[in-house]
Parts: structure tokens; C-alpha cells; sequence
């Protein structure tokens, strides 16, 4: 039997951030064994844990947030796509006309444009639409199911994506 007494483990900050009550437990014990691991396996994302304090008999941990630091990569990626949508926001109806030109029938582009000039939310993208139908089709099915009883520009660029994405193509 050995003479030591078990370590205390104080854990200091949001006990909300750990994955259930059991990886407490795991948590204190591998703590006292000093067999951490990483903080995935006891911490929500996001959360991670320092020692504050190792005495022969106390373990002080604080547990804190971690802060977004995002790779270069991300960073640039969201630049990017953050320019993208500033521009789109930028054009007039006649440029979004001539970009949707080619790939979008033509009541549809109308319909946008009524809908973007007569409301001021954010649209699904007739183009991203049409090139990714499986991805929007369920979201477009929805709003026409939850506004049935409504008329407006709204419902009618949806419902109009609708139609054309169910009316099987010649």
C-alpha cells in the first residue's frame, strides 16, 4: 500500500465545456496519473485546459475557451469568398442579367431580380441552384411548402426554382 494520498484536481472555469460527467472523472483521474490526453477527449470544441498549479497535493486547472485562429489558408479563403459576395451584392440588374444569361432561363432571371430589388434579404443563387441542384433542392421545397398561402416576389422566385428543378429536363 503506498503512504501517498490521492491528489485534489480543482478545476477552474466552465464545467459546461466538458463532453459528459464521465470525462470529468476521466479527466481528474488521468490528471492525477499525469496521463493526459489530448482535449478533444474530455472537451467540447473549442475548450481546452491548462495547469495552472502541480503541488504534491493539489492540481489547479483552468479551463478556457479556445480562440479561433484560423490557418493562412482559411484566412485567404474566406478573403476571398467575402469578396466575391461584397461584388455580387455590388451589381446592377443588368450584370447579374448578363451573368446568368447562359445558364438560367430567363423568367427566373426576372424573377430574381424582382425579388432582390423589392426586398433587401439574401437570395439563393439561381446559378448555384441550377449547378448544384441536390445541394438547394430540399431548402427550395421547404419555402414553397412554408409559404403556399403567400404571393409575393419571394414566393415566386422559389416557386419557380422549384418548378424547374422537379420538371424533368428534355
Amino acid at each position: 500500500m503506498s503512504s501517498e494520498s490521492p491528489k485534489n484536481v480543482f478545476l477552474n472555469g466552465n464545467r459546461d465545456a466538458f463532453l459528459s460527467k464521465g470525462a470529468i472523472d476521466r479527466f481528474k483521474a488521468d490528471a492525477r496519473t499525469n496521463s493526459l490526453k489530448l482535449a478533444s477527449a474530455y472537451f467540447k470544441e473549442g475548450w481546452h485546459y491548462t495547469i495552472s498549479e502541480n503541488t504534491d497535493t493539489n492540481i489547479m486547472v483552468d479551463i478556457k475557451v479556445s480562440m479561433f485562429q484560423p490557418t493562412p489558408s482559411d484566412q485567404k479563403e474566406k478573403f476571398h469568398e467575402k469578396l466575391k459576395a461584397m461584388k455580387k451584392d455590388r451589381q446592377n440588374k443588368t450584370q447579374i442579367a448578363l451573368r446568368l444569361k447562359k445558364t438560367v432561363p430567363q423568367e427566373i432571371i426576372d424573377a430574381y431580380i424582382d425579388a432582390k430589388k423589392s426586398l433587401s434579404i439574401n437570395f439563393m443563387d439561381p446559378y448555384d441552384v441550377i449547378t448544384y441542384p441536390k445541394k438547394y433542392q430540399a431548402d427550395i421545397q421547404s419555402i414553397v411548402k412554408s409559404t403556399l398561402h403567400l404571393s409575393n416576389s419571394y414566393t415566386t422566385y422559389y416557386r419557380l426554382l422549384d418548378k424547374y428543378l422537379t420538371t424533368p429536363s428534355s
